[in-house]
């Protein structure tokens, strides 16, 4: 960081790792992290000639959180900026799918409506995906050679390894028939039925809500029912379950 020769930037790649823990150092690590904050209190500076720029020698940390590096080193310091790169927002994710479109399986073969739809599909439904994640899905897509038509049987492959969606399984007229049904068979709960019902409906419609996924060969979810006491809960949700995807057994009561 002396260097006035020629602009420096030194990049400390999964500094994360550089310490067991940040509140806890032990001599070495304190010398280590002593000698770099000294080292910011003298910033060295190099004039460019071809442009008469002055420019500052930079250091980089790339940590995973900023609580990963000693808490002196960095508050109240001029010298040293702290700086959070978040996960690609909804602006972010449009310029990828539209930049990227093109080179999903079957791109050519969809109308312009079809590809609005399955672009806002995509954004949807890689909410809380890294840059890293989003081009690994794009390159499963390619290597499983997937259709752009079936992108979000992609994402579920991509978040949960599996691409089957029981929710496809239950139909129309079942979901038209389902309240009836249910309180035939169970009795005295009537907003707990209507509020998981309604749950349930939002899941086979792809919103957010209630999800369940196929574990090898068992079918598994939860769901969970605030109305007391327990056993009248464990009625309702086997009923429900049961009657939308023959489940047995129920394997987490959530109280």
């Amino acid at each position: 960081m002396d260097n006035q020769t020629t602009p420096t930037a030194v990049i400390l790649n999964l500094s994360s790792r550089y310490v067991n823990s940040p509140q806890d150092l032990d001599e070495e690590e304190r010398r280590l992290y002593s000698r770099l904050l000294l080292t910011t209190f003298k910033p060295k500076q190099h004039r460019v000639e071809s442009t008469g720029k002055t420019l500052n020698n930079l250091l980089f940390f790339l940590s995973n959180k900023a609580n990963d590096i000693p808490a002196w080193f960095y508050l109240e310091n001029p010298y040293v900026k702290t700086l959070h790169i978040p996960k690609p927002e909804r602006k972010t994710r449009t310029r990828f799918i539209e930049s990227q479109f093109d080179g999903f399986v079957g791109s050519s073969e969809v109308t312009e409506e079809e590809a609005e739809k399955y672009k806002q599909q995509f954004v949807d439904l890689t909410d809380g995906f890294t840059n890293i994640e989003l081009n690994g899905l794009r390159v499963l897509c390619r290597q499983e050679k997937i259709h752009i038509r079936e992108i979000g049987e992609a994402i579920r492959l991509y978040k949960h390894g599996v691409k089957e969606n029981l929710w496809e399984e239950v139909g129309a007229e079942k979901l038209k028939n389902a309240e009836e049904h249910i309180e035939n068979r169970v009795k005295g709960q009537e907003a707990a039925v209507t509020q998981t019902l309604d749950i349930l409906k939002r899941a086979v419609g792809g919103l957010s809500g209630f999800t369940i996924l196929l574990i090898q060969v068992s079918r598994r979810g939860s769901c969970s029912l605030p109305v007391p006491p327990v056993q009248e809960r464990l009625s309702s949700q086997r009923r429900l379950l049961k009657f939308f995807l023959e489940m047995k057994t129920i394997a987490t009561v959530l109280t």
